[in-house]
């Protein structure tokens, strides 16, 4: 059995000076990571880009745009989520400063833990 406990000082926490963002991976196990992201400024772009895992954004505060391959998707508010599937192109523009969201990756993302986010584009 794998049980593990994840304490919120124990938690890895960083930054991402590009987009002006601060995360925090809340817990992970063999085949899944749930990483919380707050957006500290309106009008933040991440990138349209794809990666090998299945994602569940969840937003707790603020509002986003999503971005697809077509172009603008939907307007994500507190309480909403998305699915995003293995390889599905996807990126998010932020409509509020301090939009929060907790993201569910499966399989874990290795690329966060090793504080070295990719996005393939």
């Amino acid at each position: 059995m794998f049980i593990k406990t994840f304490k919120q000082e124990d938690q890895m926490t960083g930054t991402n000076n590009q987009i002006n963002s601060s995360w925090r991976i809340i817990a992970f196990g063999e085949g899944v990571m749930v990483r919380e992201e707050i957006f500290h400024d309106k009008g933040t772009v991440v990138p349209l880009h794809n990666h090998y895992h299945e994602q569940i954004t969840y937003v707790t505060s603020g509002r986003l745009q999503i971005i697809t391959e077509e172009g603008e998707g939907p307007i994500l508010g507190p309480e909403d989520a998305i699915y995003f599937g293995p390889n599905e192109k996807h990126g998010v523009v932020t409509l509020e400063p301090e939009t929060t969201l907790c993201d569910s990756f499966s399989p874990m993302r290795m690329d966060h833990l090793e504080n070295r986010p990719v996005y393939n584009k």
